[in-house]
Parts: C-alpha cells; sequence; structure tokens
C-alpha cells in the first residue's frame, strides 16, 4: 500500500462546509492506481456529505453538513488495488483538524421605533430563531440625518433595543 498523503490541508473553512487539500504520498507502492478515502474521526451520527465520493482520485475534497463553531479531525487515507489485501495491516493516513467557523445570524425582525420624547426614540426588535448556532453578539445602527447619510453614526449595543438622543424637530432621519 501508499504511504501517507502529504500536507494535508483546510482551503476554505465556513460554518457548514469545508474544503480540504492534500499532496500525493511520497510512495505509491510502484502503482499508479492511487485514491484516497476521506474518514470523519468522532464525528457521531453526522450525515456529510463528501464531493466528489468520499473514495477519490483528486486530491481535494468538500465536506459538507459540518456544524457551526465545531471542532472536527478528518484522516485522509491513501489506498491502491493491493490495500485492500493488506488491510490485515495499519493502513497509514495523514489528518487534519479544524473548528468551524461561527454561522452568521439572521436580520433581526419585527423592528419598532417608539417616541420617547421630542428629542428622542426607542428602536426595539426581535431576534431571529433561526441564528444557525451563532447568535448575534452585537448589534449595529446605523443612524443620522436622510439629507446627508456621509455623517451618520453607528452605535453599538448587545440588548435588543436602543435609546437615540439628541433629535432636533422637523428633521427627517435614517435608521439601518
Amino acid at each position: 500500500p501508499p504511504t501517507a498523503p502529504k500536507d494535508a490541508l483546510v482551503l476554505e473553512n465556513n460554518p457548514n462546509r469545508v474544503v480540504l487539500s492534500w499532496s500525493p504520498p511520497e510512495y505509491t507502492g510502484g502503482r499508479n492506481d492511487t485514491r484516497y478515502v476521506i474518514e470523519c474521526v468522532d464525528c457521531g451520527g453526522a450525515r456529510l456529505v463528501y464531493e466528489p465520493a468520499s473514495s477519490l482520485t483528486d486530491r481535494q475534497v468538500t465536506v459538507r453538513g459540518l456544524q457551526p463553531e465545531t471542532a472536527y479531525t478528518f484522516r485522509i487515507f491513501a489506498l491502491n488495488g493491493v490495500s485492500e489485501v493488506a488491510m490485515a495491516t495499519k493502513l497509514a493516513w495523514k489528518s487534519v483538524s479544524l473548528r468551524t467557523g461561527a454561522a452568521t445570524p439572521s436580520k433581526p425582525s419585527s423592528i419598532t421605533v417608539k417616541i420617547e420624547s421630542s428629542a428622542s426614540v426607542r428602536v426595539s426588535w426581535s431576534s431571529s430563531d433561526t441564528l444557525g448556532g451563532g447568535g448575534a453578539t452585537e448589534y449595529e445602527l446605523k443612524f443620522g440625518e436622510q439629507l446627508d447619510p456621509t455623517k451618520s453614526t453607528s452605535y453599538y449595543t448587545a440588548a435588543d433595543e436602543y435609546l437615540l438622543t439628541g433629535l432636533t424637530q422637523g428633521v427627517t432621519y435614517m435608521l439601518q
């Protein structure tokens, strides 16, 4: 059988998919029918999809069906026509470990603006239930005069409401 593939690395890392790549093994067993099998270590009952399929001749694979902010280890095996015969011996592999990125939270919904006084308004919103495992930790409100959007200011809050003060009557404002 061939030796383990070399230089396994992560080309892309997204919340629900990764792209893995590797170099051919140093020793192919004197054969030219090398193929690769990808195995996820301790993935439980995860339904992962390998593109192309997990037994492949290319040296790159996309793995879909991953969970955001989760640690994974993948083993990449190099096999050839005599590997099945030699299964009694340990097959060599190269492993790559990674942690998927955080999911982007959905936009807030049910946005309301309530007049508090002649110079202030309270903006509130609801967080979406479809945060994909990566809830928002901070919201940005962009606020300014509608006639001059270049003078807008960003306000940041972890709460689901914000009190905007210092408003002038008769001026039209924009809020994002």
